[in-house]
Order: structure tokens, then C-alpha cells, then sequence
């Protein structure tokens, strides 16, 4: 006689079958759960690494494309002597045997600047070492770059504001300098968002006029330096509302030899709500920066099981011997 299943399993005649696993799971009988681990593929397993590498990126250090480097300084110099001589004299009409005859002279001044040393540094550990070799990581490089980077930022702010506390003067606050006044335009602000084109071409003018003015023809500045915001302006907005000529264009037009460019150290400069322009002849003979040591690397230095690299450059800011070859102004910018 054949038995029915469940009879057969209730006389004992079979063990019952293992119930199945989806059956299990909708009666919560015996369920298991399947956790991160248990996956069949591993998360960095499915994870793909772009070849390209980036970096964060600054803004473009531009202290040393506007300031002339000056003639070199050696590297064991602490400080440097700058001397301006004059001629003095002059004629006059003499007449046959004359003994009275008025002579010349040459005299100088001089000016001394001290030297500043400005340094960073960088380590890595045998276990670093070790680990980036096998990460095909160019450890030592990536901070030696790290390094060089800091100092120079360092080095540009020195040359554009200066470190007072070192008696290091920067360029856009030197002294002795021309300065221009801004007029205020029809609506009543100086700040060039404000102005007309024929305004703002008068002040651009103005700078330039005045320090060719005021010395008697002897300096004309070739290089005018705006703020970003204002330098954006006028390389778009147009020169009237007939033309197709930029207020920039307009003015390089009349005045090739003169170069215009943005620095971005000039925005904001002298409070939030004003900024700073600059006219100057760019000549090391009118203004330059002094170096003695660009970046330079120490030796290594071993500390237990690490490795130590110092390094450091070497400035003593920016100097003129013809500051009235420079002018400034300061404006409002909103």
C-alpha cells in the first residue's frame, strides 16, 4: 500500500524534507541575512580610479612677472646698498681769460636694504617611503613641490605688500610714490561700475598724464595695473553704444605702449570697499625686486626613521631709486 506524504511522515516511515529557503524566508523560519560581507562582489571591486591626477588649484603667483628682478645678489649678502648719484652745475657765458668760471659736481645718496631669509620643510618615513613605492606615488617629489609652492607664496607676498615686521617694503605700498585722486564721476562714486567709458578713460589717462607731468617728460609709465573687477569691465564694456571697440581697446589703441593687466593682490587693497591701481615705467632700473637665494634644498637629514628636508629662498622685497616713476590710486569698487 502506498502512503500518502504526510501519512508517511506522521507513521515515521520518512523524515520530512528541509522546507525551501524562499518558503523559510516569507515564514521567517530559520532566515538568514546577508550583510556588506557576504556580497559576491567586493565595492572596490566595482570601483574604477581616473589616470588623471588633480590638484587644488591657486591663483597664479604673479608678483615675479610684474616686478623686474634686479641684479643678482649673492647668497651670503645680509643686506644691499643702492647708490643714486646726481651731476650738478651749470653754465654760463665767460668771456676771454674769464677765471671765474662756474665748475660741476657729482654727488651721491645711498640706501640700504636688509636681506630676509623665508623657509619651509618637508619629511617622509621609511614606512612612507615603502608604502608609496608601492602605490606608485612620487612621495618625495609631491613634497619637495609642496615646499617650493608655500615659499614661494611667501616670496609674492613680500614683493606685492611687504613684511613690515622684517622692515621689507612691497610694491604696491611703497613709499615716496605719486599719487592720483580719483574724481568722482556723474553719479557721485569713483568706482569704474558707476562711471561712463569717457570717465573711465580719464582716469586711465589721468595716471599717465600726471607722472609724465610731474616729471617734466623724464619718466612715462608702460604698464598700468587694475584690479580683476575692474580690468573685467573694461574688457567688455563697450566704448559707446555705437562702437564695437572696448573701453580696453580704445585705450591700447591710443596708447600702445602701454601694457594693461590684472593682478589680483591689488583687489581690496586699503579696505573691502576699495582697490588699488598702478601705473609704473616696468624697468629694474626704475623698480626691482632683490634675491639673493631662490629655492634651494638642504641635505637630508635622517631623525630616527624618518627622513627631514629643509629649504628657503631669499629676498629683500622691492626697492626704487625713481619713485616718482610710480603712481597710485585708490578707488571705490562697488
Amino acid at each position: 500500500m502506498t502512503l500518502h506524504y504526510d501519512s508517511a511522515v506522521k507513521a515515521g516511515v520518512i523524515k520530512p524534507l528541509s522546507p525551501r529557503y524562499d518558503a523559510m524566508m516569507r515564514r521567517g523560519v530559520g532566515a538568514e541575512h546577508l550583510d556588506a560581507s557576504s556580497n559576491y562582489f567586493f565595492l572596490r571591486e566595482l570601483e574604477q580610479i581616473e589616470a588623471t591626477q588633480y590638484e587644488v588649484l591657486y591663483a597664479t603667483l604673479k608678483s615675479r612677472m610684474l616686478i623686474p628682478t634686479g641684479d643678482p645678489v649673492d647668497p651670503g649678502a645680509m643686506t644691499v646698498t643702492t647708490r643714486l648719484w646726481d651731476k650738478v652745475g651749470t653754465a654760463q657765458a665767460i668771456s676771454d681769460h674769464a677765471n671765474d668760471i662756474p665748475l660741476v659736481n657729482v654727488f651721491g645718496t645711498e640706501g640700504t636694504q636688509r636681506m630676509q631669509d623665508y623657509g619651509a620643510g618637508f619629511s617622509y618615513t621609511i614606512p612612507e617611503i615603502q608604502a608609496a613605492a608601492l602605490a606608485n606615488r612620487p612621495l618625495e617629489r609631491d613634497r619637495a613641490d609642496a615646499a617650493r609652492r608655500v615659499i614661494e607664496q611667501k616670496i609674492d607676498g613680500v614683493l606685492s605688500t611687504g613684511d613690515s615686521a622684517f622692515g621689507l617694503s612691497g610694491f604696491i605700498n611703497l613709499s615716496g610714490v605719486d599719487t592720483y585722486t580719483v574724481p568722482a564721476g556723474g553719479s557721485g562714486s569713483t568706482a569704474w561700475a558707476q562711471k561712463t567709458p569717457d570717465e573711465i578713460l580719464k582716469d586711465m589717462n589721468g595716471m599717465i598724464q600726471q607722472v609724465i607731468t610731474n616729471t617734466n617728460e623724464v619718466e612715462s609709465p608702460n604698464t598700468l595695473l587694475l584690479p580683476t573687477a575692474e580690468f573685467q569691465l573694461i574688457s567688455t564694456k563697450a566704448r559707446s553704444s555705437v562702437s564695437d571697440t572696448t573701453i580696453l581697446n580704445f585705450f591700447r589703441g591710443n596708447r600702445p605702449n602701454v601694457t594693461v593687466d590684472s593682478w589680483v593682490k591689488l583687489n581690496g587693497y586699503g579696505g573691502a570697499t576699495r582697490s588699488r591701481f598702478i601705473a609704473y615705467d616696468k624697468n629694474k632700473l626704475k623698480v626691482r625686486s632683490l634675491m639673493a637665494i631662490e629655492y634651494e634644498q638642504a641635505a637630508p637629514q635622517v631623525r630616527n626613521w624618518a627622513y627631514v628636508i629643509n629649504a628657503r629662498a631669499r629676498t629683500g622685497g622691492v626697492v626704487t631709486s625713481y619713485p616718482k616713476s610710480i603712481i597710485t590710486a585708490d578707488l571705490d569698487n562697488a
